[in-house]
């Protein structure tokens, strides 16, 4: 059972970063990350600006901005275990009469639950990046990618 939960707390310290993008026009993409388990928490935007530059290059951009962005945190239950713990009292009787032995038994049973809630750290952010070619008339706060991707998204 230790192990069990030991196994239970790595998987939720250790935690996991997914993100998945919707193009919603041929220069525009929605990104959404989240970042789960103790140890991923706090890079979820960090991932997402990654991902922005990694996606701008890769469909031949070379600059983008920001038009939207959206964020939040939350716990959630991960996995709840139960132990029950219990005792069985009993009591027999009877009698032998010509031989024959007549009895009753009597018993309780008495237990406790013990459960213990596990619970995780989930952060969420959303944005919509609007990206633009080299030559385009780019605003002057684009972020350029190739930079943003070269300091690992952390901007």
């Amino acid at each position: 059972m230790k192990n069990i939960i030991a196994l239970a707390l790595l998987f939720i310290l250790a935690g996991c970063i997914r993100s998945n993008e919707i193009a919603l026009a041929p220069n525009v993409i929605r990104i959404n990350t989240q970042a789960s388990g103790g140890l991923s928490i706090g890079k979820a935007n960090t991932e997402m600006m990654k991902k922005a530059a990694e996606t701008t290059i890769n469909r031949g951009y070379t600059h983008f901005i920001i038009s939207d962005y959206s964020y939040g945190n939350e716990t959630i239950v991960s996995g709840v275990n139960h132990n029950t713990y219990g005792t069985i009292n009993g009591t027999t009787f009877g009698a032998i009469n010509n031989n024959m032995y007549m009895g009753n038994a009597l018993g309780t049973y008495n237990s406790n639950t013990y459960s213990n809630v596990i619970t995780m750290p989930v952060e969420r952010s959303s944005m919509t990046i609007i990206m633009f070619k080299q030559g385009d008339k780019t605003p002057p706060n684009a972020w350029e990618a190739k930079i943003v991707l070269d300091k690992g998204g952390k901007m």
